[in-house]
């Protein structure tokens, strides 16, 4: 992850979020649970979605 800098730009250093992204395809990025910080969705190669709900230092997981 390249996290933003709130302006537009992204940061140069990036953020290891996991390991096995491969499997995923990237679905999005919004605040889907309300907490004004923006969440990670992928879609599982058998087509479940997953949403990585991101806190304000960490990601977690869910199906």
């Amino acid at each position: 992850m390249f996290p933003g800098t709130g302006n537009g730009a992204s940061l140069s250093t990036s953020i290891e979020i996991g390991h096995g992204w491969t499997s995923f395809t990237f679905a999005g990025v919004a605040d889907l649970d309300g907490d004004t910080n923006p969440d990670v969705i992928t879609r599982g190669t058998n087509g479940d979605l997953w949403l990585y709900p991101r806190t304000a230092t960490a990601f977690s997981t869910r199906q």
